[in-house]
């Protein structure tokens, strides 16, 4: 019985090994050598209980017995810190676990020279290995009460099994105890609790192994996907920016470039009015030109402070909007009422959004001035319900939705703010009627 189970520890050990090997975490090669060592320890305990042999090797295996005790306290606690990971979960549990391993390392020297020095001296040998224990006793102690409190499960693994081990070692040396008192019959069956014992220490040492493993392995997926998620998140910006770079190489192609076709036609139509010595239509066509050339300045200016990232923040932008509109409707004569949520002016906002909403803001202004005939304008800025709002309104004749629909390409502006609007999955919003002035609403997600 006692054979089987040694062998089956045997294989035990060489399972460890061979995972060793593949996985290559320590935990795993300080188990195996722990196993190991024990099984030899076991032996030199019990050695004449197995076979008969001679006295030098019962004399070699007595020299053994108690720097292989020593040696178990010793790779016991390099499992524990591997297994435990305690280098990093408790830097200061394992400073006191790497000095007690010193200590250990000084005893089994200590013991080795004892041994040798007082060779014919039990007495001695005794009372210095009672005094070493006693000490290790207590440190063990403090060490098991510091594991108890992680209170995790890979702690309750390391407790349980050991506990297990502790209570068969019990019991065999009360067996033996017994047995050397006469109490109980002789008979190899002492050894079972203490082979249960090791038994039951490798089965839940053994699925601590495996759940740490398992941990490791969702933890090691886990971060793969966040990488993932990671790189989707970069690819989805690049993406992004590169659909902003797109509409700005749009507008630059589709306002500046008609712009620009418009400054051509009118250069020639000015020099054929000149030839033609027609000074009115002349002049005419230089003012076409003048308006076009500030027009393009004009948007030059928007495309460049829209991309700039200095201009994040939503307090540059109301400024901006604040510095463009007092001129242009003092000129007007037109009254200009300019409020915001004081909430909103520490918000960043985003190039493509921050461009929307400067723009729409200005087609709406300009189409207020020009075509409203009102005395008085307001704007808004605020937040509401994770939305950013820019209201547009006006005191002004106000005019037919459904006409303006009809030919809304020819329209004042509107379609170029639905399309800006759809751009940043925004709603634009828009309210008139004959006699009533008009709304324009812009709304969008707000930044955070």
């Amino acid at each position: 019985m006692i054979i089987f189970a040694l062998g089956i520890i045997t294989a035990q050990i060489l399972n460890v090994f061979m995972r060793y090997y593949k996985q290559g975490n320590k935990e795993y090669l300080y188990y195996a050598i722990y196993l190991t060592a024990f099984i030899t320890y076991f032996f030199t305990l019990y050695i004449e209980a197995f076979f008969s042999t001679s006295d030098n090797v019962i004399f070699i295996a007595d020299e053994l017995k108690r720097p292989c005790g020593v040696l178990l306290y010793i790779l016991y606690n390099r499992f524990l810190v591997a297994f435990l990971d305690l280098k990093t979960t408790s830097p200061s549990l394992y400073r006191t676990i790497y000095w007690f391993s010193i200590f250990l390392g000084f005893a089994l020297i200590t013991q080795l020279v004892v041994q040798s020095v007082f060779r014919g001296n039990i007495q001695v040998q005794d009372s210095l290995y009672g005094a070493f224990s006693i000490v290790v006793f207590i440190i063990s102690v403090y060490l098991i009460y510091r594991v108890w409190q992680f209170r995790n499960r890979l702690s309750a693994y390391i407790l349980i099994g050991t506990l297990c081990l502790t209570i068969g070692i019990f019991l065999t040396n009360a067996i033996n105890y017994l047995m050397m008192l006469e109490k109980l019959e002789d008979g190899e069956y002492y050894f079972y609790p203490l082979l249960i014992g090791l038994g039951l220490e490798i089965f839940y040492f053994n699925r601590g192994l495996h759940y740490k493993t398992t941990r490791l392995e969702t933890d090691l997926i886990k971060t793969q996907e966040q990488l993932i998620e990671q790189m989707k998140e970069k690819e989805k910006l690049l993406i992004d920016k590169q659909e902003i770079r797109n509409k700005i190489a749009r507008d630059l192609h589709d306002n500046i470039g008609s712009t620009l076709s418009s400054i051509s036609v009118y250069s020639r139509v000015a020099k054929i009015y000149k030839e033609q010595n027609k000074p009115g239509e002349f002049t005419e066509a230089l003012d076409k030109i003048e308006n076009a050339s500030a027009e393009m300045v004009g948007e030059m200016n928007d495309i460049v402070w829209a991309i700039n990232p200095n201009n994040d923040s939503m307090q540059k932008i109301l400024l901006r909007m604040d510095a463009f509109a007092k001129p242009l409707l003092h000129a007007a004569s037109i009254d200009w009422e300019f409020t915001y949520d004081e909430n909103i002016a520490s918000l960043n906002i985003d190039m493509g959004k921050r461009k929307t909403l400067y723009l729409v803001f200005k087609e709406a202004l300009n189409n207020a001035i020009k075509y409203a005939a009102c005395k008085k304008i307001s704007v808004s800025v605020y937040k509401e319900n994770e939305q950013l709002l820019l209201q547009v309104k006006d005191d002004g004749k106000g005019f037919d939705i459904e006409a303006i629909s009809k030919n809304i390409s020819g329209g004042n502006g509107l379609s170029n703010m639905q399309r800006r609007a759809t751009e940043i999955n925004g709603l634009l919003t828009i309210k008139s009627a004959p006699g009533q002035g008009s709304e324009i609403q812009l709304q969008f997600p707000s930044p955070y």
